[in-house]
């Protein structure tokens, strides 16, 4: 992209240093930056488990729904129904 010869002299007359920028930032402003910045590895972590959870539990239920469908296997019992489900095999 090219600027004109008028655009380019008007940033290098309003560019602002990196020392000149931070000593006009208010004191609060830079105290809080850190805190605000390592907010970013924790909701990363968050972010990842949030996705991996869901598809990993989904992924072993139909797993086990395949395997119970598949003649010669037991059906699933999870252990919170009561003992009386039947555990035959399935024809």
């Amino acid at each position: 992209m090219r600027f004109a010869a008028e655009v380019r002299r008007l940033h290098r007359r309003y560019r602002v240093g990196i020392l000149r920028y931070l000593g006009d930032t208010p004191p609060l402003h830079i105290a809080t930056a850190p805190l605000i910045y390592a907010m970013f590895v924790p909701l990363a972590l968050l972010d990842i488990a949030l996705i991996t959870y869901p598809t990993a539990s989904w992924l072993v239920e139909y797993l086990l729904w395949c395997r119970v469908r598949q003649p010669g296997w037991r059906e699933f019992r999870s252990p919170g129904q009561a003992a009386s489900v039947s555990t035959t095999m399935i024809d």
